[in-house]
């Protein structure tokens, strides 16, 4: 029991911030409008989080791993209960089982032509299994099963780092929102910006303008750090009728813990922005951009950090069900269906800025928001539902072939609060978005108390086959399992999994990352299986 508890529960650190004061803010408001800030959704919650929570990773015990999760057909193993659950009517009697794993992650990242690999590692929990099953008290041919299982059915740790020279910077996207948003800035963006003095308002003219010269080129970076997890505990029940025909069904209760950690940093490359005093206010400047007046006290731009952080925790609920056909001896077909999943989650989100300037005696200008400890916002998720057709060739105690074929269709996901804000983003997963499809294809060949596998699995663009090309999610692996005389098992997999993905680092800007991602994990299963 002790085990499970370390499994399920998850800490979440959340840093608190602290804000220094701001030079020059009384005489900065007298030359800005008057601003009406309002409340706005932490930018974390769009899309591309209903995606995250969307699509499975290849995540069980180490044969279904080795096997591409080709599981749908083949059953009698423990992770069947978070995919087709009437795989578990084919155990005799059950077992227990835990997998662990080893994952090597990292991407590789192309922006302007510049390209920066980054990488890591990460001991991590994959499968636990309790299955047990008996013979019908009327029928000794058929047989109840029950099982609680724990998956990890996603694994969301990873890093991205860009690096580039370009004209895109921050400043020049935070001035197109703040011109969009001329008396609403957001505080979590622009309006940091303009506390921090990246931008500034001219009332003679109307306009924003930035201090960071947007004609000129900058030195920019860009670091993305994720952690997490989604385990989806599973409460399953499936039923062998006379062992040839397998109903199953499992209650599952899908558990969130994630955090992303989102750094921005431009530097004036080369020092090519100089602002130089003649006078008391006089001045003279080399930017591209002119500047309608500058702050003496603080002179011209040098670097600017900004920060995006959030976590979000909760959970969801969701059905499985699922049956299989032993057509004969050498033949199994099997189908199943997984209900959307409906989460229940909480973030909790920080944004801060910190700007410096060349002149030797100013001070870094920092801000943050929310002011305090960071916002907290709840908000839910449904997720698409799935539906999988699968098939299993037998030949004899020699060999086994699984093949599963999966669709689910994306424009079914949406986002929802309490306050109706989502309509725009769910407007948006109806048109970008399409049916998904996937294949698993598994074999296992035995060689007396041996068995050798291999598996693919392919996880199909959810933007449907005009884009297929874009975040085809390709997994390739193998393993072997060693069975005991005491009924003990011993299984090991590798896997190697290899996408592509596009990302914009902007929301009023055209700039576009090609960005690779791949990951190595090394699984292993230790497993005992009841005889009686």
């Amino acid at each position: 029991m002790a085990v499970l508890v370390v499994v399920v529960l998850a800490a979440v650190v959340v840093a608190d911030l602290e804000e220094d004061n701001l030079y020059f803010m009384h005489f900065k408001n007298k030359l800005a409008p008057i601003f009406i800030i309002i409340a706005f959704v932490c930018k974390s919650q769009n899309d591309v989080d209903a995606l995250r929570y969307s699509r499975f990773g290849v995540n069980g015990t180490s044969r279904f791993v080795a096997m591409g999760g080709a599981f749908g057909a083949i059953g009698a193993d423990a992770s069947c209960a978070a995919y087709n659950p009437s795989g578990l009517g084919l155990y005799k009697y059950g077992d227990i089982t835990y997998s662990g794993c080893l994952k090597f992650y990292g991407s590789n990242a192309n922006v302007n032509g510049y390209n920066t690999p980054s990488s890591g590692a990460k001991f991590d929990f994959n499968n636990f299994g309790l299955v047990r099953s008996w013979q019908t008290q009327n029928d000794p041919e058929s047989r109840h099963c029950i099982a609680f299982t724990i998956s990890k059915v996603q694994n969301l740790t990873n890093t991205v780092t860009l690096n580039s020279l370009t004209k895109s910077s921050i400043a020049t996207d935070m001035l197109l929102s703040a011109q969009k948003n001329k008396n609403n800035l957001d505080p979590s963006y622009e309006g940091l910006g303009y506390n921090c003095y990246l931008l500034d308002y001219d009332s003679l003219s109307g306009r924003y303008f930035s201090f960071s010269d947007t004609g000129r080129v900058i030195r920019q970076s860009r670091t993305i750090s994720t952690t997490g997890k989604v385990n989806d505990l599973d409460l399953s029940y499936a039923y062998s009728f006379k062992d040839k025909i397998y109903f199953g069904l499992s209650v599952g209760f899908p558990r969130v813990q994630y955090s992303s950690t989102t750094v921005h940093q431009e530097w004036n490359s080369k020092d090519s922005m100089q602002i130089a005093m003649t006078g008391t206010t006089g001045f003279t400047s080399n930017y591209i951009e002119p500047l309608p007046f500058v702050y003496p006290n603080l002179l011209a731009y040098r670097n600017s950090s900004y920060t995006q952080y959030f976590t979000t925790s909760g959970g969801g609920i969701n059905l499985k069900l699922g049956g299989t056909i032993r057509v004969n001896e050498f033949l199994r077909i099997g189908a199943y269906f997984h209900t959307p999943t409906k989460f229940t989650l909480t973030d909790n989100y920080q944004y801060s800025m910190a700007v410096n300037f060349s002149n030797s005696n100013s001070q870094t200008q920092q801000g943050q928001y929310p002011q305090q400890n960071g916002g907290t916002y709840s908000y839910t998720i449904k997720t698409p539902a799935r539906f999988g057709l699968s098939a299993a060739l037998v030949l004899g105690k020699r060999a086994i072939l699984g093949i599963d074929y999966e669709a689910t269709n994306y424009k079914n996901m949406s986002l929802g609060s309490s306050d109706g804000s989502f309509t725009g983003v769910n407007a948006v997963i109806a048109s970008k978005y399409a049916m998904g499809n996937n294949l698993r294809v598994g074999l296992e060949y035995v060689l007396n108390s041996i068995y050798l596998r291999a598996g693919y699995n392919m996880q199909g663009s959810p933007f449907g086959i005009s884009n297929m090309q874009n975040a085809v999610r390709n997994t390739i692996s193998a393993g072997i399992g060693i069975k005991t005389i005491n009924n003990f098992y011993v299984d090991l997999a590798a896997s190697y999994m290899y996408t592509t993905e596009d990302y914009y680092l902007f929301e009023n800007l055209t700039t576009k990352a090609k960005i690779n991602y791949y990951a190595t994990t090394i699984s292993a299963t230790i497993g005992f299986k009841f005889k009686s």
